[in-house]
């Protein structure tokens, strides 16, 4: 026996307005007494979304053996459509202003990275947030970043929210609005951990906290935006203990004291120059100060496998500059880069002999002389700035083949194996730990006079080395001027401090040498094979190994009269078919005349001139001319000729080149 339904008369209809919707959207309940037929949300206005409605209700009903009157819905529907006020005419509940939501989160939007994401200042749980998104920040996330305050400040229930408090999508409006008009933010605009300089001042972002020193008094900066600049807080980085405190103590006998601890520890050492311990001492205190500094050096400490280069890093250096310094073997570039990000520790690099990676590392560094910055593409074409600010220490066996725009920005010293092998001993990590607090406060308390004094005795003229490397040893001199005779120390005294960093060093001449100089010496001294006539018992054509320069100073060379024999002329031919040859002119003067492209397949292929513009370079050798010659055979290259053997004499060594002005 089936079962029959009431009249479809008795089936209740009610329209509900949604809140903050005017009247235009509305839910529609359709029930049979007490059986829930169909509930949904209809455009009331909408004639599609009305039938919509109808039909949903229908099949529903259909499915509970409900019959109802569809006319009877249909006209309950359109009465409630021509009560309702026209679209345009809307009704819609108060937004709050953005400005009123973000101070309720306490939220303070820094502004907008390249790729849209928007950055942002959460004072209450002290985190720089970045909300990838607005549309997709998910209330998880505002908890984790807003923490209790989001909790209290949200709204997530039906109905209008209560004062004081806001839904979900408001916040995310509120974001997005701000950021609309913030600026646009880029690596280099970020400061972390460390010293840096801001106007006249000294800007310390230690862990959580910042403050600004003028040389005597501290100010407390409590909030990320720093002029253009935008600070990296991190509670749990902090580098330094008691930081205001020790600099408010310090004075010149603390800080002469701090530095003679460390330069008689170092001295346990076989150095190669007898003021190597003084130049490391003064270099530890300039590190914490790094990234004040306007021209920064690099730091290269090489020495044969037992000569206690790791000890000296592991057990001193690095215990001295602190926990937060990064320590690392052989890194490569991108883990360096990503590792230091905005930071301002100190860089310690063991180990750091010839590796697939040591070029890319030499680059990134070579930023941080001047504070420059690489730019590199990204897949989502905004592309990516980035540089640092450091004076990164390097240990090896040797330096390696490294590029003059880059030998001149070491600071090299050289470590002898010991002349006493006995028991080597040493502070402990705990003091080590306390004289390199008290080295970070001598140098902050240092920094200002420190750093214009390198600027004034940057410009020294010493005869035969690079007006770039007394720029790099001018750093240390005024950091240990400053230290050992305090703030007060004369000009006078850091260039005899200055002078004698350098005095003596051997190194430093051929550290300097230019590119063009370099290159020259590096085809002349390229190996080549020739066969020579052998005698006694080893008669008949044998090979032997010649350099380019051996076989051209015999005179040889094709059009040039002299003691030639055959096997030197067929010497002189291999050499030509190289790229390289002496030529005569009309006024019988001799020049080398070297071809480009011949000499980097030919010589050089192997080297790192293989894709360097050789004409370019040896275009600055005094003298020199581009033009063509043949090498052999009747074909004429077009390559660089200079002055034979006058251009020998560039090899000796050579002054600066740079304008330097007197002591």
């Amino acid at each position: 026996m089936s079962t029959t339904t009431e009249p479809t008369l008795e089936a209740e209809i009610q329209i509900i307005p949604v809140p903050g919707r005017g009247r235009r959207r509305v839910r529609v309940a359709i029930s049979h007494r007490d059986t829930a037929v169909h509930l949904d949300t209809v455009e009331i206005d909408n004639a599609r979304s009305r039938a919509a409605f109808i039909a949903a209700a229908e099949e529903r009903a259909g499915r509970l053996d409900i019959t109802l009157n569809r006319e009877r819905i249909e006209n309950a529907l359109l009465r409630d459509a021509m009560q309702a006020p026209p679209a345009a005419a809307e009704t819609v509940a108060e937004q709050p202003a953005s400005g009123e939501v973000l101070e309720a989160f306490g939220i303070d939007v820094l502004g907008e990275m390249d790729d849209q994401s928007i950055v942002c200042w959460v004072p209450e749980t002290g985190k720089r947030w970045r909300v990838k998104s607005p549309a997709n920040w998910k209330i998880e996330e505002m908890f984790q970043a807003m923490g209790q305050r989001a909790l209290n400040g949200l709204w997530r229930e039906h109905g209008q929210p209560p004062s004081g408090r806001y839904r979900p999508e408001a916040l995310r409006e509120a974001v997005a609005i701000a950021a609309a008009t913030s600026p646009r933010l880029t690596a280099s605009r970020f400061v972390g951990q460390g010293v840096w300089r801001h106007e006249d001042q000294l800007l310390i972002v230690n862990g959580g906290q910042a403050c600004l020193y003028n040389g005597s008094a501290f100010t407390a900066h409590r909030h990320p935006r720093l002029g253009n600049k935008i600070i990296d807080f991190h509670a749990d980085a902090g580098w330094g203990t008691n930081l205001e405190e020790e600099i408010q103590a310090m004075t010149p006998e603390r800080a002469a004291g701090a530095l003679q601890r460390l330069q008689g520890i170092l001295g346990n050492w076989n150095w190669t120059h007898t003021t190597d311990a003084e130049v490391v001492a003064a270099l530890i205190p300039a590190t914490f100060i790094q990234a004040c500094w306007t021209w920064r050096p690099l730091v290269s400490i090489i020495g044969a496998s037992d000569s206690g280069k790791s000890t000296l890093l592991s057990q001193v250096i690095v215990p001295v500059l602190g926990e937060w310094t990064i320590a690392a073997d052989r890194s490569t570039e991108a883990g360096l880069r990503q590792k230091i990000g905005c930071n301002a520790a100190p860089v310690v690099i063991d180990e750091f002999d010839v590796y697939k990676q040591r070029q890319q590392v030499l680059e990134l560094f070579r930023t941080s002389s001047r504070g420059g910055e690489i730019l590199r593409g990204t897949a989502d074409q905004t592309g990516i700035s980035y540089g640092v600010r450091h004076i990164a220490w390097f240990a090896a066996i040797e330096s390696g083949d490294i590029w003059g725009q880059d030998r001149n920005r070491f600071i090299r010293l050289e470590l002898l194996p010991p002349q006493n092998r006995g028991d080597l001993v040493l502070p402990g990590t705990r003091e080590l730990g306390e004289l390199g607090r008290l080295l970070t406060a001598a140098a902050i308390w240092a920094a200002p006079n420190a750093v214009e004094l390198a600027e004034s005795i940057r410009n020294t003229v010493v005869s035969g080395v690079h007006g770039r490397l007394v720029e790099s040893f001018a750093v240390p001199a005024a950091m240990h001027a400053v230290l050992t005779h305090g703030r007060n120390v004369s000009r006078e005294v850091a260039v005899e401090t200055l002078r004698r960093m350098i005095g003596g060093r051997a190194t430093l001449i051929g550290q300097g040498e230019r590119d063009e100089v370099q290159l020259l010496r590096d085809i002349l001294n390229r190996i080549v094979r020739v066969p020579e006539t052998g005698t006694g018992e080893s008669s008949g054509t044998i090979y032997v190994d010649r350099t380019v320069g051996e076989i051209l100073s015999a005179g040889l060379g094709r059009g040039v009269r002299g003691p030639l024999d055959r096997q030197n002329a067929t010497a002189s031919n291999i050499v030509a078919v190289r790229g390289v040859r002496i030529v005569q002119r009309k006024d019988k003067t001799q020049r080398l005349f070297v071809s480009d492209e011949v000499v980097r397949q030919q010589l050089l292929q192997d080297t790192r001139w293989a894709n360097s513009c050789l004409d370019q370079i040896l275009s600055r050798l005094a003298g020199a001319e581009r033009e063509q010659q043949r090498l052999t055979g009747e074909v004429r290259n077009w390559g660089v000729s200079c002055p034979w053997p006058g251009c020998l004499e560039e090899m000796g060594g050579q002054d600066s080149d740079q304008d330097n002005v007197s002591a």
